[in-house]
């Protein structure tokens, strides 16, 4: 196999967390990304010459279900907090920049948190998504 990923997952997480205007403000829609692979497909073939990616599969996850299990059993994932962000508490809207090892805002142990700030999940939330999709989608691409 020559250079490149073949696997490729372009997940939204525009039900986690944030307000809904800035969700909808920064959801990617699918045929936006579909596009997107389209046209990096074409522009690595005609870089070089030779097709390097013969072709380019996608399948949708619907993340909903692996959320929404997340959401109502919390302690099979290890999370004890689902309901706050683990950087900004304080009901005021804060974001990843304004969140680091110094801030006052930040939580003492992001591994029990759902949402790392008002917007980002956590490694928690990521690792649960990914695992749900390689049980599920893997196969479709082998």
């Amino acid at each position: 196999m020559g250079p490149g990923g073949l696997l490729l997952s372009f997940g939204g997480y525009s039900v986690v967390g944030g307000s809904l205007g800035f969700s909808r403000v920064m959801r990617i829609p699918r045929a936006a990304a579909l596009g997107a692979m389209r046209d990096i497909s074409s522009m690595v073939a005609s870089s070089s010459g030779q097709p390097r990616l013969m072709r380019i599969s996608s399948v949708e996850m619907d993340q909903r279900y692996p959320l929404s299990d997340v959401l109502g059993h919390p302690a099979l994932y290890g999370l004890e907090i689902v309901k706050a962000e683990c950087c900004g508490t304080t009901g005021l809207f804060e974001i990843k920049y304004m969140c680091n090892c110094r801030s006052p805002l930040m939580c003492p142990d992001a591994g029990n948190f759902l949402l790392w700030d008002a917007i980002h999940p956590t490694k928690l939330l990521h690792r649960a998504l990914a695992d749900t999709e390689m049980n599920t989608m893997l196969h479709v691409f082998l």
